[in-house]
């Protein structure tokens, strides 16, 4: 009788424990709150998320690199220039794309710029223009600096080229004066 009583109780315990299991909810831990200054490893975005290089760039025959962002005074959204090559050596195009908030390209042009080596910088001025730093390299080998203006829809205005028929010359940076020129 005390067996008979005991099993009774243990299959009583057992069927309440596994309907119990069997009908709670997963739960997982979540934190969705920004933790200031925590160092932690970044995951890897899933294939199929959405990203800028995932849809617009990123071609599989193309590079684009991007070197340079400002603010853009019209909106505010940020103006990135950058270039773009199909192999390593092959000749360069200059990118220039706006990107909005949420990471999307609002326009994006490309311009070829004979003997571009690299783009240097970007400076978006009052106004409706900004202007783009690079080096390129000229016919005769001679390294030199070219500056070309481009307006709110990313198209070049005008250049100008700063060389020298006898010594390289290679630009790392601009910045504005305090007088805003």
């Amino acid at each position: 009788m005390m067996n008979a009583n005991m099993f009774r109780m243990l299959l009583l315990i057992y069927s309440f424990s596994a309907v119990l299991a069997l009908g709670a909810a997963p739960s997982y831990a979540q934190n969705c709150n920004v933790a200031p200054e925590v160092i932690s490893k970044l995951v890897k975005p899933v294939i199929g998320a959405y990203n800028l290089w995932d849809t617009v760039y990123g071609e599989q025959h193309r590079e684009e690199r991007f070197k340079a962002l400002d603010i853009s005074k019209a909106s505010t959204n940020v103006i990135s220039v950058g270039e773009g090559y199909v192999s390593q050596g092959a000749p360069k195009t200059l990118l220039i794309a706006e990107i909005d908030r949420r990471g999307r390209p609002v326009w994006e042009k490309e311009h070829k710029v004979e003997g571009l080596l690299d783009v240097v910088g970007l400076m978006e001025r009052d106004g409706d223009e900004g202007l783009i730093l690079s080096n390129v390299e000229g016919k005769n080998k001679i390294r030199s600096v070219w500056i070309g203006f481009h307006d709110k829809e990313g198209n070049i205005a005008h250049t100008a080229v700063i060389t020298d028929k006898k010594y390289n010359i290679e630009s790392t940076d601009f910045l504005m004066a305090h007088n805003g020129q």
